[in-house]
């Protein structure tokens, strides 16, 4: 697409406020992103028909407009812009903006600007900014970092900005907090308030029950903070993820919260979210019970992560009063653990880029966005940093303009936010990243090419774009994806290796120490060294300009799952930990016997014998057994389908001592699986069996390692019943043992076929099985 540059710009505004203050917002972006200085000019009330002069941009009022709408005529370089309102103006200003070159103190006009008129496509359109020490990102802003990433966001259609309060169920402090949250919270609504946006205010309970002291301190402090804070729109309650109050105990809390709320704030509204992790019986029966009384206080219902129904079954169960005014609260911001989870993630990502790296996945989102469609009346999204940032901006314009293409915001992000000059080839660099995530990693050909492509860009682009932190973001993300493969081919070769060594024709010891000796040439004889510096320098440098913080260490972020994903640089990429800890044992043992029979054990674990079959279910192979039911886009929530789902909070535990000695002796197999949730059937279907033979069947149940001393959990051979329930295996201290043996009726595969079908009850939330031996009887 090519520019127009006029050689004189000028902007010219009526004397109202709205319209001079969109103008002035919008000389200042001109500004700070060009450097150059745009005078403003005002001007009489105007003729409607006027027309705007070259290298003109006229703000003028038009009474007929909705709240929110303008219009834009183009003429040569001329650019008329009318509204009735402040928000209307600055999505004017803002839309001129998105499609303007901005660089080196020069100013010009895309050929994408064109005659158009936005009215929007929701009435809410908001983000999450949170101050707290898990927040990856805001912790180590002042009021200056939030208004400009605030004015960002309005770029993009927003006019709602979700805040915290002082106290969550994080850490009450942080070690970056440049600033008192309450007296932040009570600047960023001036702010919020002053760009004419909404602000709200996401507020959980934390006590477990409506009554005593605690509950009245909670209540003392909404009081406090209600009170003080200037301007409060809106108010989301969630009922979990913190919360554990039961529906009829938060109906009762949120009315006295509510009562609070408007004794200061007379017109805020109030959402209440039915998350919970794993709901009581009737606990859904009971919330929507409430909701049917239809309180005065009670504005609307919020679709939220964690929620057990589809967002049509909440819709359907809701009187026709709140079907109208359904929240979305979307989690833009996770890979994995999450409501929005990767489809199909290579395990090699879940080790290295975890929850919170870079992932933009506009693509993803632009389903996502559909699958919400009819049913909400716009979204404030959920969020822990500033990774998900071009999330936020395309998901962000969907609620300001459905209609469009996610190409288009992409185009925009880069050409306002990076380089106009780099418009096409880093916003197609975008749209291609979710293709490295798609498949196994070894055979994936995007990754190669997109670094191919990425260094080749970062070679001639200007030192000011090389120190752009979208861009740099972006490049970081690049050579993740790429020094990840790298790694991950390297390690997976070397545990091959020494495997082979292990069943070597030498004496046990020798086998051993040169097992061991091949697993430490991950870091004796590593691979992707330079992208790895690359990647350290990059996270400094954005700590330094957005304050990201990518390390536990250089960085203080609060841990992996956090968003210090740069933890992991120096993290083998197969099973050492469990090899190395296994071996180290066998080697302590007093005679060769049993050194000997201790490798063939490590050697064997995953051998199911002569006519035997095992499957690891969180790999490829092992989830194609899986029995699909819905799409992507059908469930993108998989609370009604399967999902090949990793466990970063077990990831973390194979390199951070949590009581299994120094090292966690459990093979990685362990924290992956095929999930199911919310009573979810997880159905997979094998073949090959002798119907006249004997089997028994193990599995290993991930839930066993996590939270779970007592498991509901119903497992079907065919149609006879296997288990109704599980007990843990183990004590705290000892090896983890969550794997479960028993014979296979012969019923079950009479025709060499063998249907497997888990299914959790009350008040289970979902199962992951991450491995299946069906051995033969001898």
């Amino acid at each position: 697409m090519g520019y127009t540059f006029p050689k004189e710009l000028k902007i010219v505004t009526e004397q109202g406020e709205s319209a001079r203050f969109a103008a002035d917002f919008l000389k200042d972006e001109i500004f700070f992103r060009s450097g150059a200085v745009i005078p403003v000019e005002n001007a009489a009330q105007a003729d409607r028909e006027a027309e705007a002069g070259e290298g003109e941009i006229l703000l003028q009022t038009d009474s007929e407009l909705e709240e929110e709408t303008f219009t834009l005529t183009r003429k040569g370089d001329g650019i008329k812009i009318q509204a009735v309102d402040k928000r209307g103006f600055l999505y004017g200003v803002s839309w001129v903006l998105r499609k303007m070159y901005l660089k080196d103190r020069k100013t010009g006009f895309s050929e994408e600007l064109t005659d158009i008129k936005i009215r929007p496509s929701y009435r809410m359109r908001g983000h999450q900014l949170g101050y707290r020490d898990k927040q990856n990102t805001c912790p180590a802003w002042t009021e200056i970092e939030y208004e400009r990433y605030i004015r960002d966001l309005l770029i993009f259609g927003s006019n709602s900005i979700e805040l915290l309060p002082p106290r969550t169920d994080d850490n009450l402090f942080s070690g970056h907090f440049k600033r008192d949250p309450f007296e932040l919270m009570i600047e960023l609504s001036g702010i919020i308030h002053s760009y004419g946006m909404d602000v709200h205010v996401w507020y959980p309970y934390l006590s477990l029950s409506v009554e005593g002291d605690t509950f009245k301190k909670e209540m003392a402090e909404r009081e406090k903070i209600f009170k003080a804070v200037p301007y409060i729109d809106g108010l989301l309650i969630p009922a979990g993820d913190p919360g554990d109050l039961p529906p009829k105990e938060m109906f009762q809390a949120a009315k006295a919260t509510a009562d609070v709320l408007h004794r200061y704030h007379p017109n805020a509204k109030v959402w209440l979210a039915p998350q919970a992790f794993s709901p009581e019986e009737h606990w859904y029966e009971d919330f929507y019970e409430e909701v049917s009384k239809e309180p005065d206080w009670l504005y609307g219902v919020c679709f939220a992560p964690w929620e057990k129904d589809p967002i049509q079954d909440m819709y359907a169960q809701l009187p026709e009063r709140y079907q109208k005014t359904i929240r979305n609260y979307p989690d833009i911001t996770h890979n994995v653990s999450s409501q929005f989870e990767v489809p199909g993630w290579d395990e090699a990502f879940a080790y290295t880029l975890g929850r919170e790296s870079y992932n933009a996945r506009p693509c993803a989102f632009r389903q996502i966005h559909d699958y919400h469609k009819g049913y909400v009346m716009g979204s404030i999204t959920y969020s822990e940093g500033i990774h998900d940032d071009v999330n936020k901006m395309v998901w962000g314009n969907l609620d300001y303009r459905e209609e469009a293409p996610v190409e288009e915001a992409v185009r925009d992000y880069v050409r306002f936010f990076i380089d106009p000059d780099l418009t096409d080839e880093l916003s197609g660099l975008i749209f291609k990243l979710e293709e490295s995530w798609t498949g196994r990693i070894l055979e994936n050909a995007n990754i190669d090419a997109l670094y191919e492509k990425m260094m080749s860009i970062d070679k001639r682009v200007s030192r000011e774009t090389g120190k752009n932190f979208r861009y740099q973001m972006l490049l970081l993300r690049i050579l993740g994806d790429y020094q990840t493969k790298l790694r991950y081919a390297h390690d997976q070769q070397l545990e091959k290796e020494a495997y082979e060594a292990l069943q070597a024709k030498e004496p046990v010891d020798e086998r051993i120490e040169k097992a061991l000796n091949t697993l430490r040439k991950t870091w004796l004889e590593p691979v992707g060294v330079k992208e790895r510096f690359q990647m350290q320098r990059l996270a400094d440098e954005l700590y330094r300009s957005c304050k990201i913080q990518l390390t536990t260490t250089r960085h203080k972020g609060q841990y992996l799952d956090r968003g210090a994903w740069l933890d992991t640089l120096n993290m083998a990429l197969n099973d050492f930990q469990y090899l190395h800890q296994m071996l180290n044992r066998a080697k302590a043992l007093t005679t060769e016997e049993e050194k000997a029979q201790a490798v063939e054990e490590v050697v064997n674990r995953c051998n199911p014998g002569e006519g035997g079959q095992y499957f690891r279910m969180g790999s490829f192979e092992g989830f194609s057994h899986v029995k699909p039911t819905l799409t992507f886009a059908e469930d993108p929530c998989f609370v009604r389908s399967p999902l090949m789902a990793h466990s970063t909070y077990l990831i973390m535990k194979t390199y951070q001592s949590i009581g299994w000695y120094d090292e966690v002796p459990f093979p990685l197999a362990w924290t992956h699986g095929a999930r199911s949730l919310y009573g979810t059937p997880l159905v997979a279907e094998f073949d090959g069996l002798d119907p006249e033979a004997d089997y028994e069947l193990s599995v290993t149940y991930q839930n066993m390692l996590l939270f779970d001393d007592h498991f509901n959990l119903k497992l079907w051979a065919g149609g006879e019943l296997i288990h109704t329930e599980l007990e843990r295996k183990y004590k705290n201290g000892a090896d983890p043992d969550p794997t479960y043996t028993w014979a296979l009726p012969k019923s079950s595969y009479q025709d060499g076929k063998l249907k497997l079908t888990w299914q959790t009850y009350q008040p289970e939330g979902g199962c992951t099985i991450s491995e299946i031996w069906i051995r033969k009887k001898n």
